[in-house]
């Protein structure tokens, strides 16, 4: 899948971007100590997600799951993160290139995916993956602030739990 090639390289360097801020804001003295960061298990499944759609080797999946569902959402988050962080002098090209990059890799391999009627079984399976990776991308993001919530949807994109309540009682 070239497609998965190319954005993988596009993200090569972004981990040591990461880096760099987080050294330079005092979020780490020195580089080995991210060494000591227990990851959560949310965000365990996340990434695990990537490395369970690369063992079907389904590439629509693949496009939806990742593509469509997580890129997008991460190009919303950065969209909002990266201005708020210019504004408390905290910016950083880490969140500005997320904003381009992300949506860019939010709809590359789209030509790929072969139209399907959303009430078919395989409309219906690419859907409900494609919701998966919304739910755990967000299960990813509420772990690392601690607040417990993972949202699940039907396969109309709706909430199908409570998460609409604690939401609104955080917010």
């Amino acid at each position: 899948m070239p497609f998965y090639a190319k954005h993988a390289f596009g993200e090569a360097d972004h981990h040591e971007l990461l880096m760099g801020w987080m050294l330079k804001y005092g979020l780490l003295d020195e580089r080995n100590e991210i060494e000591t960061v227990i990851t959560t298990p949310e965000t365990n499944a996340c990434v695990n997600l990537a490395y369970q759609l690369a063992i079907e080797q389904d590439r629509a999946k693949w496009l939806v799951t990742i593509n469509c569902s997580i890129e997008r959402c991460s190009n919303d988050f950065f969209k909002a993160v990266a201005p708020k962080m210019r504004e408390i002098g905290a910016g950083d090209p880490y969140f500005d290139i997320h904003v381009e990059a992300d949506e860019h890799h939010s709809i590359m391999g789209l030509e790929y995916i072969e139209p399907q009627d959303p009430e078919s079984p395989r409309g219906r399976q690419l859907i409900a993956k494609a919701l998966e990776g919304v739910s755990l991308w967000a299960a990813m993001l509420h772990s690392w602030i601690d607040v417990d919530c993972f949202p699940h949807f039907d396969l109309n994109g709706q909430l199908k739990n409570s998460i609409r309540k604690r939401v609104s009682i955080l917010i």
